[in-house]
């Protein structure tokens, strides 16, 4: 026995056939993809013997007629519907020797779960892939099979792309994405290969790297867009506000969990220090004073914001 595997882009299968030379003369194996197809592959040299293709509807009892087939084993898949299977039969004087059933096929891919990002799409944080949930294509153990990744695009129509990680390992978000749209990408396929097939290297960049656009297809699935993806923000207003005995110099938006301390000097009083946890809009106040304040805000120990405020 030897292991043969078969990749796409986003995913890789593996199977076990036999090894020519190890298997009977009568070798009869199959060949499929998820268009579909379907090729009855046969030992080494030729056909010795005969054989035959026939439909089993609903994966139960065959069909009597022969499927039509070509001469090197391609199977007219016209009447296919979905929970068919299909039997190759090798014969010789008249009495089948060999047979092989393929999977019953499902259809056309359907989605039934959307793929989607999971966790705030904010700089500092991390986001996942969460895959697509898939029906369709050739059963099991053919498939279907999927794969997913993380990536994030300029626009929320998913172009000018950066494909950020594959599978559901989280991605953490750096500050180059800010204002990016983040999306999560599941690719599907299933049927089988065989071992005279070569078999495709698909070789990436590190990440992250670039893609055009992110569409779905008949065999990949895209999340709505998550974003944009926000950064941490500081702002000193020109005019302080007065509010419930306070006074209002500035304003911090934090999309995570974060530590904002902020220093107020001038107005004839001591310099005022201040450090406060925000999530989410945070008012920056003080007691009340009066004049022309200089403000500093930091966030996570990041200078975002210096200037003046006005208090009356």
């Amino acid at each position: 026995m030897r292991w043969v595997c078969a990749a796409t882009a986003m995913i890789a299968w593996c199977s076990v056939t036999p090894a020519y030379g190890q298997s009977s003369t009568r070798y009869l194996d199959w060949r499929a993809g998820d268009t579909p197809y379907l090729h009855a592959v046969p030992g080494p040299k030729a056909w010795a013997g005969k054989v035959e293709v026939v439909r089993c509807p609903a994966g139960g009892a065959c069909e009597s007629t022969p499927t039509p087939m070509t001469p090197e084993g391609y199977v007219d898949l016209t009447a296919i519907a979905a929970g068919d299977s299909y039997e190759a039969r090798w014969s010789e004087d008249d009495m089948v020797v060999k047979a092989v059933r393929t999977p019953p096929w499902l259809g056309p891919y359907v989605v039934t779960a959307p793929p989607a990002v999971a966790g705030v799409p904010a700089v500092g944080g991390t986001l996942s892939a969460v895959l697509a949930e898939v029906s369709g294509g050739w059963g099991a153990p053919w498939g279907p099979f999927s794969g997913g990744s993380l990536a994030v695009c300029r626009s929320p129509q998913a172009t000018d792309c950066q494909v950020l990680g594959e599978g559901s390992a989280p991605v953490l978000i750096s500050e180059r994405w800010t204002g990016w749209y983040a999306f999560a990408t599941t690719g599907f396929v299933s049927g089988q290969s065989h071992p005279t097939d070569s078999i495709p290297v698909y070789a990436k960049g590190v990440y992250p790297y670039a893609v055009e656009s992110l569409q779905p297809s008949a065999r990949r699935a895209v999340s709505a867009p998550a974003g944009p993806i926000a950064t941490a923000t500081a702002t000193i207003r020109d005019r302080a506000l007065r509010r419930e005995h306070r006074l209002s110099v500035a304003r911090v938006t934090c999309p995570l969990p974060c530590s904002a301390q902020f220093k107020v000097s001038g107005g004839g009083e001591k310099a005022y220090t201040q450090t406060v946890a925000v999530t989410g809009l945070a008012a920056l106040t003080i007691p009340p004073r009066h004049g022309k304040l200089r403000v500093r805000v930091t966030v996570d120990g990041k200078l975002l914001a210096s200037g003046t405020s006005v208090a009356r």
